[in-house]
């Protein structure tokens, strides 16, 4: 999503800078990976049935299946999140 002109609005990062700052990500302690927890696909077959899934919208569902099964807070920049019931969304303003 770095290396996007779009997802980072007209300025995006150099795969270098990108896999830089992911490995700067991944060093921090505060910052928590999950593997896909057993009713991530549960979650997702339930967003598709009530039609909150389009096919722009099919990985942030993927993401937000996975945050609710884990019980976890999905943090973003994308307000298209709030779509999503059932999920603990913090929507992040940029100045």
């Amino acid at each position: 999503m770095l290396t996007n002109r779009h997802a980072m609005y007209g300025s995006p990062l150099s795969a270098q800078d990108a896999w830089q700052t992911y490995a700067s990500v991944r060093r921090d302690r505060a910052v928590t990976y999950l593997k896909e927890p057993p009713r991530y696909l549960i979650e997702f077959t339930r967003l598709i049935d009530r039609g909150l899934v389009t096919s722009k919208t099919v990985s942030d569902a993927w993401l937000a299946s996975v945050a609710i099964a884990a019980s976890a807070r999905l943090v973003s920049f994308d307000s298209d999140f709030t779509r999503f019931e059932g999920l603990h969304f913090l929507h992040l303003y940029s100045e």
